[in-house]
């Protein structure tokens, strides 16, 4: 995972300021505005990679209601960065659902369906 420089990838605070940035405007998840949550987006695309959430069923029709509310609903319930696709939808929500303190719904279903997900497998 790389941050571009001038996103403030060699410069921490430009980092936070510019993470914060994208939350305020929606096109990212709220509550994740740190080097944890963007570890954790990039770690919820393994999870996707692992257990292919993002070819759920599930997940899919979460995702085409997400998609067909438009940008302004988007960023409201989750971001316009999960607009992108399935795979960024399911990592944006993954960020949320951690990060956040009050993950809002889209992210805390999509949070416990995952943990439920990797619990199941792991019993086989």
């Amino acid at each position: 995972m790389g941050i571009p420089k001038k996103c403030g990838g060699t410069d921490p605070e430009k980092l936070k300021a510019t993470l914060q940035r994208n939350i305020d405007i929606g096109f990212h998840p709220k509550g994740c505005n740190t080097i944890k949550s963007l570890v954790d987006h990039e770690f919820g695309h393994a999870l996707d990679d692992l257990y292919g959430f993002s070819d759920m069923d599930e997940v899919i029709d979460r995702y085409k209601t997400l998609c067909k509310q438009g940008q302004d609903k988007a960023k409201e319930a989750l971001s316009v960065y999960a607009m992108k696709n399935k795979k960024e939808f399911i990592a944006e929500a993954w960020s949320e659902y951690l990060n956040n303190p009050n993950p809002r719904p889209i992210a805390k279903d999509i949070g416990r369906m995952m943990e439920q997900k990797i619990k199941e497998f792991k019993k086989k």
